[in-house]
């Protein structure tokens, strides 16, 4: 999971360091890494985050799939 994270999200180089935050950012970065993970596809995890960005209907299909709506 910290290759993942790391390798996806830049986790390694984050600023975030006081209070909650830490433990508030890691919970979003699972939950996302979750999420790209069990979109279709064949793509590497960075391409399915790259297309999701670009692409306000590839973002919806993605979710939609994690949630199974």
């Amino acid at each position: 999971m910290h290759w993942s994270l790391d390798v996806t999200f830049g986790d390694d180089d984050s600023r975030v360091r006081k209070d909650n935050g830490p433990q508030n950012f890691a919970r979003i970065k699972r939950l996302a890494l979750s999420i790209v993970a069990n979109a279709s596809g064949k793509e590497s995890m960075a391409v399915k985050r790259l297309k999701a960005c670009a692409s306000d209907e590839r973002r919806e299909l993605i979710i939609r799939e994690f949630l199974q709506l």
